[in-house]
């Protein structure tokens, strides 16, 4: 997964790519099934490919962890230096602590379509169809540093099962195709002789540490997601450029909290941000959406005529307000008689 070229357009505008992952059931049935990843993930979507012009979207529901590195390797090799790629990813997800070093605060087990919990409780060598976060973020740092990579993780930080059985380990199959294991990783990252790459990523979580991510039963949508549509709705219509960094974080976490306290009063959750370099999310003066400009048009033409409408009655009560000052005694009204002139 490398990135090459120049930076971003002729023009030196980074390009905007996107990849929406939402897994709602499960092939293992004791794993209980989701309401809305999928919804979340294809409102966003179509937001993203729509009203904010991402020059590559991809969506992917229900689908294997390798569908999710595939997708990243090929954004990659679509991307040129200096792009942004978001990588949305809804579903269960697990907190593991197998070592309270490693991951760096982003020991959080991603679960896609194929998991199972029988293994996740009792395999020491490998994980079936999950992926950690710091596996994603180890991949996006090694493979594609010239890109800038923004992940939107929403999905519970629990661990599995109070009582301890063994953790699973963090390194992923994913990772493990590639031969790599997250120890090795860490290994690299930690040498004195060996310059750790530059980190190009942010992290954007729906929840904190040991905090359920809450979907709203209302609004049929998780309630991260909900909040970032609408406030890269609002953005990207009003032309206004939005990165990922801390005004961001501060406007996202306002708007899920009022929107949580307005429909569910009885969820709670924080946003948990790791911002790094701030990527573009929304470039400013973004480009009118083909699919938009009819309806555009006709707003354009109703605003026209409210105008001229507007001013056809200023200029009739221009007219009113002239006549009266002409005759200032109309017809059928009584005036006082002028008062005398002196001799």
């Amino acid at each position: 997964m490398k990135a090459h070229g120049p930076v971003g357009n002729l023009d030196g505008t980074p390009q905007l790519h996107s990849i929406c992952v939402g897994i709602d059931s499960y092939d293992d049935p004791t794993i209980e099934p989701l309401q809305y990843a999928v919804a979340d993930a294809v409102a966003l979507h179509a937001l993203l490919s729509g009203a904010c012009n991402y020059t590559s979207t991809r969506l992917l529901k229900n689908c294997p962890a390798s569908q999710l590195i595939d997708a990243m390797d090929q954004a990659a090799a679509r991307a040129q230096a200096g792009d942004t790629v978001l990588v949305y990813v809804a579903g269960h997800g697990i907190e593991i602590s197998d070592d309270a070093q490693v991951g760096e605060n982003h020991n959080q087990l991603l679960l896609f379509a194929g998991a199972s919990r029988h293994v996740l409780k009792t395999t020491h060598k490998g994980v079936h169809d999950t992926l950690s976060l710091r596996s994603l973020l180890t991949k996006a740092e090694v493979e594609a540093p010239q890109l800038r990579w923004v992940f939107v993780i929403e999905a519970c930080r629990q661990s599995m099962d109070p009582v301890a059985a063994p953790a699973p380990p963090i390194d992923s199959k994913g990772w493990a195709e590639y031969g790599v294991r997250f120890r090795d990783i860490r290994t690299v990252r930690n040498s004195p002789k060996v310059t750790p790459p530059a980190r190009n990523w942010s992290v954007i979580a729906s929840c904190g540490a040991n905090q359920r991510s809450a979907e709203i039963d209302r609004l049929r949508r998780g309630a991260l997601s909900y909040a970032l549509e609408s406030v890269m709705r609002e953005s990207a219509l009003a032309g206004v450029g939005l990165h990922a960094d801390k005004r961001f974080e501060f406007v996202l976490r306002e708007r899920m909290d009022s929107t949580l306290k307005l429909l569910a009063p009885g969820l709670s959750q924080q946003i948990d941000a790791d911002l790094a370099e701030p990527g573009p999310l929304i470039v400013r003066d973004l480009p009118e959406p083909q699919h938009l400009q009819p309806q555009c048009k006709s707003c354009r033409a109703l605003l026209v005529w409210l105008v001229l409408l507007a001013v056809s009655l200023l200029a009739l009560l221009g007219l009113v307000l002239i006549k009266q000052e002409v005759d200032p005694c109309p017809a059928g009204t009584y005036c006082l008689p002028p008062p005398p002139q002196p001799p």
